[in-house]
Protein backbone atom coordinates (compact mmCIF):
# COMPACT_ATOMS: atom_id res chain seq x y z
CA UNK A 1 0.00 0.00 0.00
CA UNK A 2 2.83 2.44 0.71
CA UNK A 3 4.30 2.01 -2.61
CA UNK A 4 1.97 3.62 -5.20
CA UNK A 5 2.03 6.44 -2.34
CA UNK A 6 5.60 7.00 -2.48
CA UNK A 7 5.92 7.11 -5.75
CA UNK A 8 3.16 9.82 -5.82
CA UNK A 9 4.67 11.85 -3.16
CA UNK A 10 8.22 11.50 -5.38
CA UNK A 11 7.49 12.06 -8.70
CA UNK A 12 10.69 12.90 -10.31
CA UNK A 13 12.35 9.64 -8.31
CA UNK A 14 15.12 8.39 -10.61
CA UNK A 15 16.94 5.50 -8.12
CA UNK A 16 15.35 3.33 -5.66
CA UNK A 17 17.47 0.81 -3.71
CA UNK A 18 15.33 -1.80 -1.91
CA UNK A 19 18.29 -3.84 -1.33
CA UNK A 20 17.95 -6.23 1.42
CA UNK A 21 14.09 -5.84 2.52
CA UNK A 22 12.06 -8.86 3.19
CA UNK A 23 10.08 -8.12 0.16
CA UNK A 24 8.84 -11.84 -0.51
CA UNK A 25 7.16 -12.67 -3.63
CA UNK A 26 3.53 -10.70 -2.59
CA UNK A 27 5.75 -6.97 -2.23
CA UNK A 28 7.10 -7.75 -5.39
CA UNK A 29 4.10 -8.29 -7.59
CA UNK A 30 3.06 -5.12 -5.70
CA UNK A 31 6.44 -3.02 -6.91
CA UNK A 32 5.71 -4.79 -9.93
CA UNK A 33 1.85 -2.96 -10.54
CA UNK A 34 3.20 0.72 -9.08
CA UNK A 35 6.13 0.45 -11.73
CA UNK A 36 3.94 1.02 -14.87
CA UNK A 37 3.11 4.43 -13.49
CA UNK A 38 6.32 4.81 -12.31
CA UNK A 39 7.79 7.27 -15.38
CA UNK A 40 10.88 8.88 -14.16
CA UNK A 41 12.77 5.78 -12.33
CA UNK A 42 15.56 4.81 -14.30
CA UNK A 43 17.73 2.76 -11.37
CA UNK A 44 15.62 -0.10 -8.75
CA UNK A 45 17.74 -2.12 -6.93
CA UNK A 46 16.22 -5.19 -5.22
CA UNK A 47 18.75 -7.37 -4.33
CA UNK A 48 18.32 -9.79 -1.25
CA UNK A 49 14.60 -9.37 -1.16
CA UNK A 50 13.65 -12.84 -1.24
CA UNK A 51 11.74 -12.38 -4.50
CA UNK A 52 11.06 -15.82 -5.01
CA UNK A 53 10.27 -17.00 -1.39
CA UNK A 54 13.17 -19.23 -0.91
CA UNK A 55 13.45 -18.54 2.73
CA UNK A 56 13.02 -19.88 5.23
CA UNK A 57 12.07 -23.09 3.19
CA UNK A 58 13.15 -23.66 -0.83
CA UNK A 59 10.47 -25.72 -1.63
CA UNK A 60 8.69 -22.68 -1.91
CA UNK A 61 9.91 -21.08 -4.70
CA UNK A 62 7.69 -19.32 -6.77
CA UNK A 63 8.62 -17.17 -9.74
CA UNK A 64 5.69 -14.60 -9.54
CA UNK A 65 7.03 -11.44 -8.60
CA UNK A 66 9.89 -11.93 -11.31
CA UNK A 67 6.98 -12.28 -14.03
CA UNK A 68 5.28 -9.44 -13.02
CA UNK A 69 8.71 -7.18 -12.89
CA UNK A 70 9.10 -8.40 -16.31
CA UNK A 71 5.58 -7.84 -16.76
CA UNK A 72 6.01 -4.32 -15.99
CA UNK A 73 9.19 -3.59 -18.32
CA UNK A 74 6.32 -4.87 -21.29
CA UNK A 75 3.03 -2.71 -19.61
CA UNK A 76 6.26 0.30 -19.64
CA UNK A 77 8.31 1.29 -16.94
CA UNK A 78 11.33 2.54 -18.14
CA UNK A 79 14.20 1.35 -15.71
CA UNK A 80 17.38 1.40 -17.38
CA UNK A 81 18.95 -0.57 -14.25
CA UNK A 82 17.25 -3.37 -12.69
CA UNK A 83 19.51 -5.29 -9.45
CA UNK A 84 17.93 -8.63 -8.74
CA UNK A 85 21.41 -10.37 -7.32
CA UNK A 86 20.77 -12.52 -4.09
CA UNK A 87 17.18 -13.66 -4.81
CA UNK A 88 17.61 -17.45 -5.25
CA UNK A 89 16.76 -17.51 -8.94
CA UNK A 90 18.69 -20.02 -10.04
CA UNK A 91 16.13 -22.30 -10.42
CA UNK A 92 14.60 -20.05 -12.80
CA UNK A 93 14.34 -20.69 -16.67
CA UNK A 94 12.14 -19.38 -19.14
CA UNK A 95 9.94 -22.79 -18.97
CA UNK A 96 9.41 -22.01 -15.42
CA UNK A 97 7.52 -18.26 -16.07
CA UNK A 98 4.52 -17.63 -17.70
CA UNK A 99 2.66 -14.74 -17.99
CA UNK A 100 -0.88 -14.00 -19.78
CA UNK A 101 -0.32 -14.74 -23.31
CA UNK A 102 2.63 -17.09 -23.07
CA UNK A 103 6.04 -17.29 -21.81
CA UNK A 104 8.31 -14.46 -21.10
CA UNK A 105 11.68 -14.51 -22.72
CA UNK A 106 14.55 -12.76 -20.93
CA UNK A 107 17.99 -13.45 -19.50
CA UNK A 108 18.72 -13.97 -15.66
CA UNK A 109 22.42 -13.02 -14.33
CA UNK A 110 23.08 -13.51 -10.82
CA UNK A 111 25.52 -11.69 -9.54
CA UNK A 112 27.84 -10.99 -6.22
CA UNK A 113 28.13 -7.79 -7.32
CA UNK A 114 26.10 -5.01 -5.13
Amino acid sequence: RALPAAFKACPCLINLDLSRNPLGVEGGIALAHTLVHSHSLRTLRLSGCNLCDCKPSPRAWRPDAIAMLLQAFKGGALLEELVLSKNEMCAMWADRISAEGGSLAFDVQESNAY
